[in-house]
Parts: structure tokens; sequence; C-alpha cells
């Protein structure tokens, strides 16, 4: 019979039920590291933890842990249990009452989301600013084509530019942005 050499790990742990706990101990001083949990904690909410990070990071010297650390934590903890736009209220309202420098936010979920966001955002606005330059440059008596903010897609968008580019008329253009309204 082979004989077969394995190894085996044991590691004793304890369930622990977060939301059974009382908050109370992460806003203990030297239990600084536990504020990111605080909203799942019994007894506190987001804003308490937010409130305790940003005294730490207010006093001089340097903080006991790394305030983007706990801002990051915090923020991805927080979600399951408060709304994205709640969390977003209240790391924004910090960050302009601390004057915190946006490094310190670029690794937490919110920041990619509205980064991403942005930058959706920007896209769709420079395609339509082409359209229009395009448009009043070919027809300069066209008006100013308000309708296009109703379209938030950027392929239409994009095809709106081709058509504006190919145009013989400004009515024709008028009546593509007039459809690709109704078809949004």
């Amino acid at each position: 019979m082979p004989m077969t050499m394995g190894l085996r790990i044991e590691a004793p742990y304890q369930v622990i039920r977060l939301w059974e706990l009382d908050a109370a101990i992460a806003f203990e001083p030297g239990c600084e590291p536990l504020l990111p949990w605080a909203p799942l904690l019994n007894g506190r909410d987001l804003e308490a933890a937010i409130h305790a990070i940003a005294k730490l990071a207010a006093q001089p010297g340097s903080p006991p842990y790394p305030i983007d650390v706990m801002l990051s934590n915090l923020a991805g903890l927080a979600v399951l249990r408060y709304d994205k736009e709640e969390i977003a209220g209240l790391l924004a309202g910090l960050r302009e009452r601390l004057m915190l420098p946006i490094d310190i936010f670029e690794d937490t979920w919110l920041y990619k989301e509205g980064q991403a966001e942005g930058k959706a955002e920007g896209l769709l606005a420079g395609k339509r600013d082409a359209i229009r330059l395009a448009a009043h440059s070919r027809f300069p008596s066209l008006g100013e084509l308000i309708e296009l903010e109703a379209i938030d897609d950027g392929s239409t968008l994009t095809d709106l530019l081709l058509l504006v580019l190919r145009a013989q008329s400004g009515n024709e253009i008028t009546a593509a942005i007039q459809a690709a309204c109704s078809r949004a």
C-alpha cells in the first residue's frame, strides 16, 4: 500500500454576529481600525462612523490607521446596509468639510463608479456638441437642437453625426433628430 503524505491544517474560529455586537467598541480609543465595521454593528450608524474618521483625520500627527484605507473599507462595508446614494452623500460631505484630497477616495467603489458615470456622460455630451457644431457649420439657420439632450444612446448619437455630415438640408437633420427622440 502506497503511503501518501498530506498536510492538514486546522484553524479554530468563532462565528461573530456583527449586528449583535455593541458598536460602542469601535468608538473606543485604540479601536479605530474597527470604525469601518461600525455601520454593521448594533447601535451606531454610518454617519457616526464617518464623523469619527473625520475626527481622526483632523487630529495633528498621523492617525493610528490610514484614513484612505478606513474610508475605502467603510464604503465597501456600508453598502451591505445602506443605499449607495446615502453613502455617497455622506462621504462627499466628509470630503468637503475636511478638504481631503481626492486620492484618498480613488480606491473606493464609489469613486470608480462615479468616474465611469462621469466619463460616459462626458462622451455623450461631446457627441451632442459635435452634432451641433457640424449641423450649424453646414446649416447656420438651424435652431439650438435641444432635442439632442433626450438622446442617451452613444451609437444613436454617432449615427446622427454621420447623418449630419451627409445631410442635404437642415430639415433632414431635424427630422432625424426627432425620429431618434421618439425611439429613445
